[in-house]
């Protein structure tokens, strides 16, 4: 998932999602999401929509995965990976 999870912060629609994601995925599965960094510019949605990386990893967690990795990508991003627990 790159550059959505944001959105569906936003309009309150995180726990369908994330729902369906979870039912998608096999157990053990990998789901990652890229985001934008929490910081101000005229890069991406403005900063009180943007998410951070641990606001991303409480909502993996919160769905049922593990997190297995957190990098900046590049200037204007981050990845998180997380792992369907069984």
């Amino acid at each position: 998932m790159a550059n959505v999870l944001h959105g569906f912060v936003a309009e309150g629609e995180v726990e369908e999602v994330m729902k369906n994601i979870f039912k998608v995925l096999k157990p053990g599965g990998v789901f990652a999401v890229v985001e934008f960094r929490k910081v101000e510019g005229n890069i991406g949605p403005p900063i009180n929509v943007k998410v951070s990386p641990e606001d991303v990893s409480n909502i993996l967690q919160e769905h049922g995965f593990d997190i297995n990795d957190t990098q900046l990508v590049g200037k204007y991003h981050y990845i998180v990976n997380g792992i369907k627990r069984p």
